[in-house]
């Protein structure tokens, strides 16, 4: 992704990610915005620690959208997994 599209994504611009990619502005007030963008944990993103990625498999689906969905439709999403992986298993 470039230097220009993480900017639009974070609502800053090119510049101060530049700044935050080159080390120049380690204390930066979009951590969140671009741990987000980046798909890493905001943790890591900012001290190196922990883990890269959060355990979350699905790559176009933010964890914080799917926990809002209702029980009902979380079920049935996780049983349509299961039954991938049991006729994928077979």
């Amino acid at each position: 992704m470039s230097q220009t599209a993480l900017a639009k994504k974070i609502g800053a611009s090119q510049g101060t990610v530049a700044h935050i990619e080159n080390g120049r502005n380690n204390e930066t007030k979009h951590i969140v915005e671009l741990a987000r963008a980046l798909r890493v944990r905001a943790e890591w993103l900012a001290t190196g620690e922990g883990e890269m990625v959060e355990n979350w498999p699905f790559l176009r689906v933010d964890k914080s959208d799917f926990e809002r969905l209702p029980t009902d439709v979380k079920e049935d999403i996780e049983d349509y997994i299961e039954m991938k992986i049991i006729k994928r298993i077979q």
